[in-house]
């Protein structure tokens, strides 16, 4: 009755109050029995135990066969317990859920986690000092490469099935924000059909500082996509030169629009370039 008229008035404090009562009062299965009945009782009851009890919430979804849910509730649980036997503990009784639900796309991403926490519990055993436990497969990759571990990289990356083009692109900026540049062209060199273009290798040198790097990988890069690349990794005046070369008057204007307001003596230069040409 109480609770009847708790919802009847349409104020959610006193339906939480009404609710905690009855938790106080009846016992768990009774009580789970009672708010099951009523989805708004019931979904306010959720709400608490997210923010309050997810001890019952585990509890509620396991009487009502919620595998997945009941498992999701272990995830958070795993990144708040001490020791990492706890947290791996946490994530098999995920899976075992997962598994019971039928879920095999949470399974599997679980299972993953796992997998990858044993693996990064070796790396530093192996590398004492160094920090593993606790990152992303990404992270974990890139310190990988930024301690020159190349070969357990390589392994890594057949590991956890990341794909040739992902790689690349982390092995590249990774290898230019170490300044590793001898590294870089190796790996550069390193096949016939790279998973990346040269205009990244470019743009990554560039963006650490070394322009002499940056313009030994613009002469590989594709004619048609050279002055794109320049203009990306802000060459101004590289891009002006290598459009008149071109004898570009769409790549003399845009480089013109972009160095207008910011460099007066480039935009002079941009349009005796354009003038020579016949362009202007």
């Amino acid at each position: 009755m109480a609770l009847s008229k708790a919802i009847l008035s349409g104020n959610s404090d006193l339906v939480y109050d009404v609710i905690l009562h009855l938790k106080q009062k009846l016992g768990a299965a009774e009580f789970l029995m009672r708010i099951r009945n009523n989805r708004e009782v019931f979904a306010l009851f959720v709400k608490y135990c997210k923010q309050l009890n997810p001890k019952m919430l585990r509890d509620l979804f396991f009487q009502e066969d919620w595998h997945s849910e009941e498992a999701f509730t272990f995830i958070p649980e795993s990144y708040e317990v001490l020791s990492i036997a706890e947290q791996i503990t946490a994530l098999q009784n995920a899976v075992e859920r997962f598994d019971h639900a039928k879920d095999e796309f949470n399974k599997k991403v679980t299972e993953d986690q796992i997998k990858l926490i044993r693996h990064q519990i070796k790396l530093e055993e192996k590398f004492p000092g160094r920090k593993f436990i606790g990152l992303t497969v990404r992270k974990t990759l890139e310190n990988l490469l930024r301690d020159g571990s190349f070969k357990l990289a390589d392994e890594f990356k057949k590991d956890y099935q990341i794909s040739d083009r992902q790689f690349w692109f982390v092995k590249v900026d990774t290898l230019a924000a170490t300044a590793q540049w001898e590294e870089l062209e190796k790996f550069s060199k390193s096949s016939r059909k790279p998973a990346v273009g040269f205009e990244h290798f470019a743009a990554a040198a560039a963006k650490n500082g070394n322009r002499a790097e940056a313009q030994k990988y613009l002469l590989k890069v594709e004619d048609d996509q050279r002055l794109r690349c320049m203009l990306k990794m802000g060459m101004l005046e590289d891009a002006a030169e290598w459009a008149a070369k071109q004898k570009d008057p769409v790549g003399l204007d845009v480089v013109l629009d972009k160095c207008r307001r910011e460099d007066s003596a480039l935009a002079a230069k941009v349009q005796a370039y354009k003038t020579s040409l016949g362009f202007a």
